[in-house]
This record gives C-alpha cells, structure tokens and sequence, in this order.
C-alpha cells in the first residue's frame, strides 16, 4: 500500500494487536508516531521504520510532498524475522 502526502497533511493507521508494518519512503521526511508511545520517530530514505500494534500510527509529512510506502511485514505472533528489504530496528 502507498500513502501520498502533500506537505504537512496527515494521515493515520490503525493497527491491530497482531500488526506489524514497515514504513520507507523514496523522497522526504515525516514525523511518525505511535498513539500510547512516548517517542517519535523521523521516516526520511535513511531510516525506515517498523511498527507493531495494537494503536493509532500517525505520521506527517514534514517538507515537501511525498509517497510512503506501507508494508505488512509479519504478524506479531509468528515469525518476527524481517525480510531484506526492511533490516531496521523495532521501534516499538
């Protein structure tokens, strides 16, 4: 799935107890933060980012229109192994 933002638009996903999805862009950067948790993360094309649920994923986009690339990687509950195109840290 593909998100496109223009500059400062928001959107948000909702993630189920066994979610786990993986946010990378190509152009960019937004703000991304998990309803419940503390820290807030930058998405830019350095740093990808994993999520896993349950919450609310909010993310913004910070300066200048971009495409975010949504990626359901593996269920909470099964295998945690991320596949080579994710080798990011849990940032949960």
């Amino acid at each position: 799935m593909q998100i496109s933002l223009k500059c400062r638009a928001v959107a948000s996903l909702d993630l189920g107890a066994d979610d786990c999805l993986g946010l990378t862009t190509r152009g960019g950067s937004a703000w991304v933060t998990l309803e419940g948790d503390s820290e807030d993360f930058a998405l830019s094309t350095t740093s990808p980012l994993k999520f896993t649920g349950p919450g609310r994923l909010v993310i913004e986009a910070l300066e200048n229109d971009m495409i975010i690339r949504v990626e359901h990687l593996t269920s909470v509950l099964g295998d945690s192994s991320l596949s080579p195109a994710f080798p990011m840290p849990n940032r949960h």
